[in-house]
């Protein structure tokens, strides 16, 4: 008489296909993951390269300065120059409305070839505004009616994931370019 023999637990090629499965699942989350980081980023460099393309065709068709402003919140807006009252107005609507960059995001901006500290621009702002009014308001960037603008870099990454990072530039007068390079943000 042959005895049944029952089985208690799993046997060993069972829990190595397990574990086959998880790790291979764990990989493919990992891979997602970082190509919808690098998507995202890539976007966001596209948009503002849009957009800065956008407001200097504003300001030569309007025959208009455009005001480009980045605060410490990572906030960018544009402002138009008003002749008539000599201040900036906020561009609020439509494709030159503020836009904040998602949280994960970092930047930072070289102007002529000298980097930015926008909490420092942010509270000279808010002193120039506080004392003298919305007149004394300063851009970080200028697009002028004849096409020009201030030389600039705006440097696009995620301070802590990737060392991919989007570069925004224009030397002032042959338009915009969007390089990307991997180095630590």
């Amino acid at each position: 008489m042959k005895s049944i023999r029952l089985q208690k637990g799993f046997t060993l090629i069972e829990i190595m296909v397990v574990v086959f499965i998880i790790a291979i699942s764990a990989g493919l989350a990992v891979i997602t993951v970082g190509n919808n980081s690098h998507r995202q980023l890539d976007s966001e460099a596209q948009r503002l390269l849009q957009i800065m393309q956008r407001a200097s065709e504003k300001a030569v068709v309007d025959n208009s300065e455009i005001g480009f402003y980045i605060d410490e919140d990572q906030k960018y807006s544009f402002y138009e120059f008003d002749d008539h009252r000599l201040a900036w107005k906020s561009l609020a609507d439509g494709v030159l409305a503020p836009h904040v960059f998602p949280e994960r995001i970092m930047l930072s901006i070289d102007v002529e070839n000298e980097e930015i500290d926008l909490v420092d621009l942010y509270q000279l702002n808010n002193s120039e505004i506080r004392d003298f009014g919305e007149e004394n308001f300063i851009p970080t960037l200028l697009l002028t009616s004849d096409g020009q603008v201030t030389p600039f870099e705006i440097h696009i990454g995620f301070e802590d994931v990737d060392n991919i990072v989007y570069t925004l530039k224009s030397d002032g007068v042959s338009g915009f370019r969007l390089q990307t390079e991997e180095r630590a943000f």
